[in-house]
This record gives structure tokens, sequence and C-alpha cells, in this order.
């Protein structure tokens, strides 16, 4: 990871690949400032050259950063700081350990016991509205994008991930653009061939 360039390797050094996705990759990082016990961090490196590429703009990849920075909630994943240089963006996460809700979902191939899916429902909706009081709709809601990060009293605590997507709306804003994941659309959205406020605020519950 080339990030001499912006000092981000002056902050923080990066321990190992996580993952990738399509535009970038995301590292395990840990600050430099504490030393050998410095908080550990996953940084999501964004290629710009690629974004561009293949969006035609950087709009959502700011958009994601403005709105994550401002976002206080237990169920949505934190930023921590970010960086750009001239070929990356690098936005800094709170780490979460435990996968994501997909991979609870299919360590339970007889269905999830009553009581787990309430809990996972009940933090999904909890973030879910806090962000639509924020006017923010999140537009890609699915299960790659709720991470687990440890349980608190036995009980996974989830955090809503990937912002790429969202928007900053208001009660009687009609987004005219279709994104999201075909799958995991809500229906009057497909059928609308719209992205209604409604839908994009309501119609991820």
């Amino acid at each position: 990871v080339e990030m001499g360039e912006a000092g981000v390797q002056a902050h923080h050094e990066f321990l190992k690949p996580l993952g990738q996705g399509t535009f970038g990759e995301v590292w395990l990082t840990r600050e430099r400032a504490s030393g050998a016990g410095g908080r550990l961090c996953a940084a999501k490196v964004m290629c710009k050259r690629k974004y561009v590429g293949l969006t035609g703009n950087l709009e959502n990849i700011f958009a994601e950063v403005k709105i994550l920075s401002r976002l206080q909630h237990p169920n949505v994943c934190r930023v921590l700081d970010s960086y750009e240089t001239p070929k990356y963006l690098v936005i800094m996460l709170e780490l979460a350990r435990g996968g994501d809700l997909g991979d609870l979902i299919q360590k339970h191939p007889a269905g999830m016991p009553e009581q787990l899916a309430r809990q996972c429902f009940l933090q999904i909706i909890e973030a879910l509205d806090y962000l639509h009081s924020e006017n923010i709709a999140h537009r890609d809601l699915k299960p790659d994008n709720i991470l687990i990060s440890g349980s608190n009293k036995q009980v996974p605590v989830l955090k809503l991930i990937d912002f790429g997507l969202s928007r900053l709306v208001g009660s009687r804003t009609l987004m005219k653009t279709v994104c999201g994941t075909p799958f995991y659309l809500p229906p009057e959205v497909v059928r609308a061939g719209l992205g209604a406020a409604a839908a994009g605020a309501g119609g991820e519950r």
C-alpha cells in the first residue's frame, strides 16, 4: 500500500489485507501513536482512478466519508479518520472482527433461533431509525453490509457499513436513480423503477 505520500503510514501500520472489493482493499492497521498496543482499525483503501473509471465520478466516495464522519450510533460503523492521496482515498473504520450478518445466517442452515433473529432485527431497525432521523437513506441494505463486532451479553453487536450509495434526503425527496443490490431492493423500487425517499428511508424496514 503506497501511502507515504499522505503520511498515512506515519500514523498507521498496515498489518495485513482483510478483503478485496470492486474499488480497492480493506486492510487491518494499527495506530502508531499508541505503540505496539495501539488501536486496531480497518482501513478501506479505494483507488480513485478505478472508481472514476467504473462510476464516472468520486461523489459517492466523498459522500460516504461525509456521512459516516457525522454519525454516532452503536449500530453504525464509525469513521475514525480519513486521508486523501493523489491515487487513493483511505477511510479508517472501527474494526469488526465477527464477520457479517450473512455469515451468521449461514451458521444456522435450519433457520436462526427466533430470539437471535429478533435481537439482530431490532439492532438493524434502531440503526435505520437513527439514519432516518438524520435524513439519510442508506440504499444498499443487505447482510454483507451489516458487520458483527463482538457481543454484548451473548448478543452479537451489529454494525451497518458501506454508505457509498447513501443520500441526504428530505421527506418529499424523490430519488430518480435506481441503485443497490437487485435481490435486496424494496419491492416498491423495483415496481416503480425509482428511488423514492419513502423506499430509501422506509422501504429498508
